[in-house]
């Protein structure tokens, strides 16, 4: 039992993993300066191992992100406070008030500076290539993408389901039944044939 719950969640995981590595291939074929269908499509396949490698890249941006609105957030803050502090004349308490927000200000000015443009620049270019000048070859490329991470997305979950429906599917059927019950009273025959159905799909996919 534990090693049939453990493939469908292994199952489950790894489907929805390999959809998004192929979504995340589409993006990286609009983005890339790969030549050609191939080399674009290349380019896809290499965007969940680039991403897996510049992980601790991503990192670092993202604390620049934080930084950057820390420091929007103590310079906007602290400008407010200073700002009531001059209309009760307090001076030294409005001066205080500045300084920090000038600090918050200089956070973002520091990190606004250690921002990668060229990289930026080369991604809207490659974009605006690939768009306006090879569209065909982009659309296609990244059509593979996602199809490679559809087809994937099903083979993993058609290995950890060993053919059968996924729980959500049980569970629709069991309520369209319910919900449509007059529908199967009038046909039968559909009963017969759901019955039949779930029969065959316990027979390949009992617990191994």
């Amino acid at each position: 039992m534990s090693y049939e719950i453990g493939r469908r969640a292994l199952g489950y995981v790894g489907s929805h993993a390999i959809r998004l590595a192929g979504q995340a291939g589409a993006a990286g074929v609009l983005f890339g300066d790969g030549n050609g269908y191939l080399g674009k499509v290349k380019d896809g396949i290499l965007t969940a191992p680039n991403f897996i490698y510049n992980v601790p890249h991503i990192i670092k941006d993202l604390d620049k992100v934080r930084r950057i609105d820390t420091g929007i957030e103590k310079a906007g803050a602290e400008t407010g406070n200073a700002l009531d502090y001059l209309k009760h004349l307090q001076l030294r308490e409005a001066y205080e008030a500045l300084t920090r927000g000038a600090e918050g200000a200089k956070q973002v000015y520091d990190v606004v500076r250690e921002i990668d443009y060229n990289s930026i620049w080369h991604a809207g270019v490659n974009l605006a290539n690939n768009v306006l000048d090879k569209p065909v070859e982009t659309a296609a490329a990244a059509g593979t993408m996602l199809a490679l991470g559809y087809v994937g997305g099903r083979a993993a979950r058609f290995w950890a389901k060993r053919g059968g429906e996924s729980f959500y599917e049980t569970w629709e059927r069991n309520l369209g039944r319910k919900l449509f019950r007059g529908y199967f009273d009038k046909h039968p025959e559909r009963e017969l044939l759901y019955r039949s159905e779930i029969e065959d799909r316990d027979s390949r996919t009992g617990i191994q």
